[in-house]
């Protein structure tokens, strides 16, 4: 008959912070806010996949794009377009709000000197 394995306080210790330390830091960072086990997974690098390749954008033209990504750029600059308007318009809301404080601050002035 075979003798028994005894296990020693160390690899009881071992055991438990084998699952212990993923548990608490997986907990912690759902307590700050972040996804626990994907910042496992990043460290380890298993998000990457073998068929991630990047492109310049300056090596394709539109004439390569698909017809979805086209008109994705076409409300993309349409979008950039009225951006432009909007931060002039509220740049000329700005302009009149100065003035009418400067205006407020002249009447102030009238109406404190009578």
């Amino acid at each position: 008959m075979p003798k028994k394995y005894r296990v020693t306080g160390f690899a009881r210790f071992f055991v438990v912070m084998l699952f212990f330390i993923p548990a608490a830091y997986i907990g912690a960072s759902y307590y700050n806010g972040e996804d626990g086990l994907e910042n496992i997974k990043n460290l380890i690098g298993l998000n990457k996949t073998s068929g991630d390749t990047t492109l310049d954008p300056g090596q394709l033209s539109t004439d390569d794009l698909p017809s979805d990504v086209s008109s994705l750029q076409q409300e993309l600059s349409d979008l950039k377009r009225r951006i432009m308007v909007m931060e002039r318009e509220n740049q000329e809301l700005k302009d009149q709000i100065f003035n009418k404080n400067e205006e407020i601050v002249d009447l102030q002035r009238k109406l404190q000197q009578k």
